[in-house]
Formats: structure tokens, C-alpha cells, sequence
């Protein structure tokens, strides 16, 4: 059975036992899984090559595709955290995009230590630590570390270490 496909039966599991269920497939599959990791209800983590430190929280229905996921991290519901910003290529016209999915766009994603990524956010580029990332945002460049972001497209708006607007 694939992965993913795996993956995805037992995101169904009801708490709490489905977050013990969760943590010991992806603690058997991932490249490395550090300690008190909760997976909650409906998360999905796409690939084996994931790397989670210590004292994470995913959130419900969450989706992880290609990441590196530092420690002290808080993840809320319902975020996306893509593999990049270009997953199925487009720069050929003369074949229609569906049949571009060759493509080999796929990057990943590094989240730092102390970040909290509020409910609702897609993240399709790194989050440096200490970062705060208000709910719904849309992230797609680089930002500064203990940066406060919101929006989309998203945007510093303070930060936490030199607390200054910006």
C-alpha cells in the first residue's frame, strides 16, 4: 500500500487514540520524528522524507507535503504546507498543462524552531524562526526571523525581536 494512501486511513482514527496510532506510522516511515509530536484528526503528511524536531502540534485536517519542521512548533487546522510554489509545470504551450505533471518543481519546505502558522494559512515557502503567521495567509517569500506575518499575499507587519512595525 502506498504511503500516502496509508497515511490518509489513519488520519481517520478519533483522538486519542489516533494520535498514538499516527505518531508511531510516521515515527516507523519519516526520515526523522522527534518527541511529543501530535498529529491530529484528518492531518496528512505526504512524503517520507519529512523531517518534524521535538514538541510539534499539527492541527486538524492539516496537510504536509515536502517539509523540514523545526521544534516548539504549533501548526493549526486546516493549513497547507506545499512542496514549493511550482508543482506541475506550465511553460510549454504546445502541450496542454495536464500533461506537464512531469514537472519536477518540488522543493522543501523549512519551517524553524518557535513558529506558530495560525488556522487556514498555505505555506509555499520557508518560515524562518520565531515567526508568527496570522490565520489564512498566503506564504510565498521570504520573511525575517520572529517576523510577524498576515495576508495575502502575505506581509510583515511587525517583529517580535526588534519590535518595530513594519
Amino acid at each position: 500500500m502506498r504511503f500516502v494512501t496509508l497515511a490518509e486511513a489513519l488520519s481517520l482514527i478519533p483522538d486519542p487514540v489516533g494520535m498514538k496510532v499516527r505518531y508511531r506510522f510516521y515515527r516507523k516511515f519519516l526520515k526523522s520524528l522527534g518527541t511529543n509530536v501530535e498529529f491530529q484528526f484528518g492531518c496528512v503528511l505526504s512524503y517520507k522524507d519529512i523531517e518534524i524536531g521535538d514538541n510539534v502540534g499539527i492541527g486538524l485536517r492539516s496537510r504536509i507535503g515536502f517539509a523540514k519542521i523545526g521544534s516548539n512548533v504549533m501548526i493549526g487546522q486546516n493549513v497547507i504546507v506545499l512542496s514549493g510554489s511550482l508543482h506541475y509545470g506550465f511553460f510549454r504551450t504546445d502541450k496542454p498543462m495536464y500533461f506537464q505533471r512531469d514537472f519536477t518543481g518540488r522543493r522543501r519546505v523549512e519551517i524553524g524552531d518557535d513558529v506558530f502558522i495560525g488556522s487556514g494559512s498555505i505555506i509555499m515557502a520557508n518560515v524562518p524562526k520565531g515567526c508568527v503567521i496570522r490565520a489564512g495567509s498566503v506564504i510565498h517569500k521570504k520573511f525575517s526571523e520572529y517576523d510577524i506575518i498576515e495576508g495575502n499575499p502575505a506581509r510583515a507587519i511587525f517583529n517580535r525581536l526588534t519590535r518595530k512595525k513594519q
